[in-house]
């Protein structure tokens, strides 16, 4: 092989080996650093999303236990309403002594009377709600008491206002004792039902069951839940337990199932017991009003397109109405056709069987979809129910699809950009090899061919060789120099990168700290809605204290009127007296002094009672005042109330934001980080390619030395050859002798 072509595979070698070294490590390098974080990044947002839906999980059930806890004060404030408590002891004797009053002999043409109210309208619309069922009336009707009848009678059938709205009438048509306590307290309670949104509010005898007054009047009304049609459904249990807790503080809750005298809609209801001293007298029952809980629960924000919340009872069937099955797995489509609406998947089982509160990639929900769900028990009053926030992978992991093809792409580029480059490199150092061996063999090859003709030539190529090997030595002085300014260039980036990450640091310690902040406020504003909360009742409870004062005020002005007539009636029985006393002459001189006493003592009464009224008008007028001014304020405090809770949950969502974008800041400090790695390793290679061009440089060097010192030789060798030519010269021209 020629030098020239020795040359150029030697330098070949010498750059073409280290490059593509450095392309290996650096492509081997990279795809790791992808490849860790990619799988960061994932791990990242794969939790980033479960933390989102825990959060959405306690959310609601923070909301739902509030809501519970919200009926359990108001059913234990109607407990202990002292109108109430009176009201149940004369509302129990008017309910005894109904029947008898109304003139009710014949219970049998009663009981038939009653049955025809059953089959005409409360038949058609229980029909129209059931898909055509038809109710079984008259086995109801038979299990009614005989009290029951009557009450129904009264204020059911007799009731001139249309079905759904008994509500409206205060008494009964027929004059019976039940009237006055019911007009008293009937529309108090009407209006607190209505302002409280419950569908119903009931009074139970505790003694016998009876319910004794219930605000809509529907066929639950009169009633016994001991041995009545009702004795074995859910109000009933809610009645049974708060019985038998024999505690004042006792609250009793239902599960949600249907209900007869509600065409069989779903119902529950929450009772508490009514105390006289130590004598358990009633129970007060409210009908939850389920609009409420369901409201909680199909709240979407930040759910997605995919995403919902759902409950679910421990029979497997919805408490609330489902957002992606809204054909079959409704609370009332579920009461009709139960085996449709079965929701039992692995979180549902895992909660309800196990009571686990976790969070976890599920393969498939209760319709077949894989699903994020965070999932916990919920359990309130005794009820069993599972809490379950859940979203499609699909959605729910979608950034996490897009970073990996992301990764992929950049992989790809940076595997190609690398090739690329390789190959322009390689380009380059051959052109340079190519250049430097031609630079070097031919001025050797020159001196080769001038040495074999004449050793004058061998000084002249020594020098071409000096001059090449000075050449090459500059040319790798001009190479290490740019790799040190590459190393460096890289170590300014390392640094610019690892600022940058201290930066992102910085800003994800300052979200923590808001996100701390944002916690605390909404704490607060669940506090200040608690406190308006129970201003709330105590202002009822005022309202209700100040009207009963009113009310009272009117009773006295009453029996001050009654007084004012007697005391009328009396003086003219005095004038009377007095005419008569003077017809009698001197016999009735007496009775004439005593008739005046009276006449004077009644105009003194009548003047005492005038004085009385006028001061029971003033506090009246007074009392009205108040009653407006305490319902204004009521009002007030609900609005204050209501904007609370809106705060709350607000700043709660925020605080959900919050902690996403610092996570999703964390994990881009973690990205930060991989690329100063990579950066680090980058700077490093270049400081390697660097080290190895100066061993370049240094070889050079020493063929620089080497070819002085050839140079060196060439001139002594072309010394010597002149030295040699002068002798033959000389030996030439001398004269040659005979021997």
């Amino acid at each position: 092989m020629k030098l020239r072509s020795q040359l150029i595979v030697s330098f070949l070698g010498c750059g073409l080996v280290p490059l593509a070294a450095l392309g290996v490590v650096s492509i081997s390098t990279a795809n790791r650093g992808m490849t860790a974080m990619e799988q960061d990044a994932q791990a990242g947002l794969e939790q980033s999303v479960k933390d989102h839906m825990v959060a959405v999980r306690d959310l609601k059930k923070r909301q739902i236990e509030s809501y519970f806890e919200g009926l359990k004060k108001l059913v234990g404030d109607f407990a202990i309403r002292p109108a109430l408590i009176k009201g149940v002891k004369e509302l129990k004797a008017g309910f005894q002594s109904l029947r008898t009053e109304a003139g009710l002999t014949d219970m049998q043409v009663a009981r038939r009377e009653l049955l025809q109210y059953y089959n005409g309208d409360f038949a058609a619309e229980y029909r129209k709600r059931n898909d055509g069922r038809q109710p079984d009336c008259a086995a109801y009707v038979a299990r009614l008491s005989d009290n029951a009848v009557a009450m129904q009678l009264a204020f059911l059938k007799d009731n001139l206002n249309p079905l759904g709205q008994k509500q409206r009438a205060d008494r009964a048509t027929a004059e019976v004792s039940y009237n006055q306590p019911h007009e008293r307290i009937h529309p108090w309670m009407r209006s607190n039902v209505e302002f409280y949104g419950l569908y119903d509010l009931f009074l139970v005898d505790a003694e016998s069951g009876d319910i004794i007054y219930s605000v809509f009047k529907e066929t639950d009304f009169g009633t016994s839940l001991k041995n009545g049609p009702l004795s074995r459904t859910i109000i009933a249990e809610v009645y049974q337990q708060v019985c038998a807790a024999n505690d004042r503080t006792a609250v009793a809750l239902s599960d949600i199932k249907p209900y007869l005298p509600s065409y069989e809609a779903p119902a529950s209801f929450i009772g508490a017991p009514m105390y006289d001293g130590d004598t358990l007298l009633g129970v007060v029952i409210l009908q939850v009003p389920l609009d409420g809980l369901n409201n909680i629960v199909a709240e979407r924000a930040g759910l997605g397109e995919t995403g919902e919340t759902v409950l679910v009872g421990s029979d497997w069937l919805p408490r609330c109405d489902t957002y992606r099955d809204p054909e079959h797995r409704t609370v009332v489509s579920a009461q009709l056709n139960p085996e449709k609406a079965m929701m039992k998947d692995d979180a549902i089982i895992k909660t309800v069987e196990k009571g686990e509160t976790a969070v976890e990639i599920l393969k498939a929900d209760y319709i077949g979809n894989p699903v994020v769900a965070a999932y916990a028990p919920l359990k309130i009053l005794g009820l069993n129910w599972a809490l379950v926030a859940k979203k499609d992978t699909s959605e729910a992991l979608a950034s996490v699809q897009t970073m990996k093809a992301t990764s992929t792409a950049a992989g790809s580029s940076l595997f190609w950009w690398t090739v690329g480059g390789g190959i322009m490199s390689a380009l380059a150092v051959a052109g340079i090899a190519i250049c430097i061996a031609t630079r070097i063999s031919r001025p050797i090859i020159a001196a080769a061919g001038t040495l074999s003709k004449s050793s004058e030539g061998l000084s002249a190529t020594a020098a071409q060789l000096v001059s090449g090997a000075e050449e090459a030595t500059n040319l790798s002085t001009s190479v290490s120099a740019a790799a040190e300014e590459m190393s460096a260039n890289m170590t300014g980036v390392s640094a610019s990168t690892e600022q940058m990450s201290a930066n992102v640091r910085s800003v994800a310690a300052a979200i923590e700290e808001m996100t701390a902040s944002i916690a605390e406020v909404a704490q607060n504003a669940e506090r200040a809605a608690g406190v308006a909360q129970e201003a709330a009742v105590l202002t009822e409870s005022s309202s209700v204290k100040i009207g009963q004062l009113g009310a009272a005020a009117t009773e006295i002005g009453k029996v001050i009127e009654v007084i004012q007539d007697i005391a009328e009636q009396t003086n003219l029985l005095a004038l009377n007296a007095t005419i008569e006393a003077a017809r009698a002459g001197e016999a009735g001189k007496g009775f004439a002094v005593v008739a005046t006493e009276v006449k004077e003592l009644a105009k003194q009464t009548a003047t005492a009672t005038d004085d009385i009224r006028s001061r029971i008008e003033a506090m009246q007028a007074a009392t009205t005042e108040a009653v407006d001014a305490i319902g204004q304020i009521e009002t007030v405090i609900r609005n204050v109330n209501d904007v609370s809770r809106t705060i709350a949950s607000a700043v709660e969502e925020q605080r959900i934001t919050t902690t996403e974008i610092s996570r999703n800041v964390a994990e881009t400090t973690a990205a930060v980080d991989t690329v100063t790695k990579n950066i680090t390793e980058s700077a490093m290679a270049s400081r390697e390619i660097t080290q190895n061009m100066s061993k370049v440089d240094q070889a050079s060097r020493q063929t620089a030395m080497g070819a002085a010192s050839a140079k060196d030789a060439g001139e002594e060798l072309l010394t010597l050859a002149t030295d040699l030519r002068s002798l033959v010269e000389q030996v030439n021209r001398a004269p040659v002798t005979a021997a």
